[in-house]
């Protein structure tokens, strides 16, 4: 018996041993709450010494715990023998804030929980999410479904749907109705062969707001690996600004066509008009030079010439002006 004894004593500080060296946290809870092992991992997740948490209860580690989504969780899991797993957030005395992944199994004796500390991924993650909502466009990111797990600020505001509501939606639902159908196809075939690039070169895209609105957009689609999943990222530019500026600028050149068209058939008309005078002008005063040629007086010829003169280089200039209202 003694043998036995020390062989059993043996076996449990070599488990003890081997849990205390994994990397996962490892709990076990009796059916009346009370911590029954816990191992350096968890001890050092929940930053209290293994001889301050078992034998305890977990009301008296953690007051106000039954009140918690985890107490729930593994109260469930106690009372119908159902494993469970969730990212739970535990808020230290000194309200810093640990993010966990657990993994709760009902057990003869109770509970089994297996944990593992994903704040520095969480702390990546929360800052993604704050490099995203700063962006100036908006941006979601989609699974390999098309399922939307992330969005910003300025995706909201674009859509009309909020965060909440954005998640519970797939890519598709955010392009016009008209394009619905084909949409799927297109993210497929995408997700087949992603790269990163331009979303629809060389035609117009339009998204779908929650009023009903087809609204015109740039998109640039990144593909990004996680946790050995293909998401990505679209990056979706508001152009309904560039649009209305580009449309003046066509209404306003047409309408300098438009003017300069009725400038050029003007110049012409009043060229055409103003000649017919102007040769009467030109005649007469060729004939009268000719009659005054032996009569008239030095001063009088000297006007008259003048006069030639003028007619002449008043024909010249109609005579431009005809060319240039006949230019292309």
């Amino acid at each position: 018996m003694d043998r036995l004894k020390l062989f059993e004593n043996l076996n449990e500080d070599f488990f003890k041993s081997v849990l205390d060296h994994m990397f996962e946290g490892i709990q076990i809870i009796d059916n009346d709450w009370r911590y029954v092992y816990v191992n350096d991992a968890a001890a050092s997740h929940g930053r209290r010494p293994k001889s301050e948490i078992i034998g305890k209860t977990m009301m008296e580690v953690y007051p106000g715990i039954e009140n918690t989504e985890v107490f729930s969780r593994m109260k469930q899991c106690l009372e119908k023998s159902t494993p469970t797993q969730m990212e739970n957030r535990f808020e230290y005395p000194d309200k810093k804030i640990g993010w966990f992944q657990l993994s709760i199994e009902p057990t003869v004796a109770g509970l089994l929980i297996r944990s593992i500390d994903i704040s520095k991924v969480k702390q990546s993650e929360d800052f993604f999410r704050v490099a995203v909502d700063a962006a100036p466009n908006a941006m979601i990111m989609v699974n390999s479904r098309g399922k939307i797990v992330l969005a910003n600020k300025m995706a909201e505001q674009l859509f009309g749907y909020s965060f909440a509501e954005l998640l519970q939606m797939i890519v598709d639902q955010l392009v016009p109705i008209r394009t619905q159908g084909e949409h799927p196809q297109l993210r497929e075939e995408f997700m087949r062969n992603p790269s990163a690039r331009a979303m629809g070169s060389n035609r117009d895209l339009f998204c779908l707001t929650k009023d009903g609105k087809e609204v015109p957009v740039e998109i640039g689609l990144t593909p990004v690996h996680l946790d050995e999943e293909l998401y990505v990222i679209s990056s979706i530019v508001d152009i309904r600004e560039r649009k209305r500026a580009e449309e003046n600028i066509h209404r306003q050149t047409k309408e300098l066509e438009r003017i300069n068209g009725e400038l050029e058939e003007f110049f012409y008309v009043a060229a055409h008009d103003l000649r017919a005078p102007l040769r009467h002008i030109s005649s007469f005063t060729s004939l009268l030079k000719e009659h005054m040629a032996n009569g008239g007086d030095e001063k009088a010829n000297k006007w008259l010439q003048y006069v030639i003169d003028g007619t002449e280089r008043m024909r010249m200039l109609l005579d431009d002006l005809m060319h240039y209202s006949q230019a292309d």
